[in-house]
């Protein structure tokens, strides 16, 4: 039997253009499952067209904190007025503006992490770190 050819994906933010290629250059080689750790929206400006090539494609995804901060409007409208980061807040605004219901609700039901098994191995996906979907992991 061949082993299974995965291509990991994250942080798109919105990006549905680069997604395409992406999603085309690696069906070539004969990746066969995708895996997507989140933030799948955000700073572009196609937060549509990117979750439905998502969907098309039958890539797993998982949701990370710009998505969760799509996701939560009223609790992320409180930490906006804390925090002060007009570019983000800007970013979410639009998203929040021009997603269409149908893939908001999708993004919303999407878990927080995720376990897939494949030819006897186990991996664990998450955006940022098993602790929290915001913690960086530096080298």
């Amino acid at each position: 039997m061949p082993a299974i050819r995965a291509a990991i994906l994250s942080d798109i933010h919105g990006n549905a253009p680069a997604l395409e290629v992406v999603l085309a250059d690696a069906g070539r080689p004969g990746v066969t499952r995708f895996y997507n750790l989140g933030d799948t929206v955000g700073e572009a400006t196609f937060p549509n067209e990117t979750v439905e090539l998502l969907i098309r494609y039958g890539v797993v995804s998982i949701l990370g904190n710009f998505d969760r901060s799509v996701t939560d409007c009223e609790g992320r409208i409180a930490r906006m007025e804390q925090r002060k980061h007009p570019a983000r807040d800007a970013a979410i605004r639009f998203t929040q503006a021009t997603i269409s219901l149908h893939n908001l609700r999708h993004l919303s039901e999407l878990p927080r992490r995720g376990m897939v098994e494949t030819e006897g191995n186990r991996f664990l996906l998450v955006h940022g770190s098993p602790r929290r979907d915001s913690e960086f992991i530096r080298a």
